[in-house]
């Protein structure tokens, strides 16, 4: 009985240590995208911002 024990333990490691390693994977892609995702994010609001001070800018110019 002892040694069917033993091999049981393993094989269930096994399968967890698997399954971790997975979960470590996926969670390393989703966390490269999302760091993708606030680099753009960035980008598109320093545009927005650009675009709002030369709006700024044009505004003043055409009242004076």
């Amino acid at each position: 009985m002892a040694e069917k024990r033993v091999k049981v333990k393993l094989i269930f490691g096994i399968g967890f240590n698997s399954k971790n390693k997975k979960r470590e994977r996926k969670n390393k892609k989703h966390e490269r995208k999302n760091k993708k995702h606030e680099r753009k994010n960035k980008k598109v609001f320093l545009n927005h911002k650009m675009v709002l001070i030369r709006l700024h800018i044009f505004l003043e110019m055409q009242i004076e």
